[in-house]
């Protein structure tokens, strides 16, 4: 079971100096730190159905089957979210899938960051990356997979993503380039990255 989470005024004050302090990086404004939100979660998804193909072996209705629970996963929290606030959704999605893990699911990170604005964006990948390894976690209970396999599972997705920061280090646009092909290697289908038009790079510089 993972370590205990900070009292919840002290994450809300975490959170509300994430959003404050975010502006002073590189011109970062609110909406950078959301599409670095939906970058990490889009990027960590792919690691995990193809980690989860590799560890299963799904064929292709099981993976659109893993797709579509983690799609439901991800719309009960936001439902959640709209009902009861962050906090407290954020703290039910922990509760229900904590007795499921050994450890706290945490993305890798190429290097620490020095700058505040740094760890603040690392403070948000992965809390993004948290979201989906719980969903996953949820999807994976359900379908009755054990807390050791479970477990397997959560570092083949971390693997995934420390090879993708691997490959970002030649261009942002060659790590999901390859990414993209591993998914379509491992599952037989095509893999449909979404770019924001006019956003920056977030995982690496641009070429």
């Amino acid at each position: 079971m993972g370590k205990s989470m900070p009292p919840v005024e002290v994450r809300k004050m975490m959170y509300e100096k994430a959003v404050n302090r975010c502006v002073v990086a590189k011109g970062d404004t609110m909406k950078n730190m959301k599409l670095n939100r939906a970058a990490v979660r889009q990027v960590v998804t792919y690691c995990a159905i193809i980690a989860a193909q590799n560890l299963f072996d799904l064929d292709r209705d099981g993976v659109e089957r893993w797709k579509a629970e983690l799609i439901r996963r991800s719309e009960v929290y936001t439902l959640e979210t709209n009902v009861y606030g962050a906090l407290k959704a954020r703290e039910n999605l922990r509760k229900r899938t904590a007795p499921k893990m050994k450890e706290d699911f945490t993305l890798p990170v190429e290097k620490w960051p020095r700058k505040e604005w740094e760890r603040v964006q690392l403070y948000e990948r992965r809390g993004a990356g948290d979201l989906v390894a719980r969903f996953f976690v949820e999807v994976m209970d359900d379908l009755g997979y054990t807390t050791e396999e479970i477990a397997a599972a959560l570092k083949e997705i971390q693997g995934n993503f420390r090879q993708f920061l691997e490959w970002s280090k030649d261009g942002e646009y060659v790590a999901y380039y390859k990414m993209a092909q591993c998914y379509e290697q491992a599952t037989g289908i095509e893999a449909a990255i979404d770019e924001e038009p006019g956003a920056k790079p977030i995982f690496g510089k641009e070429i």
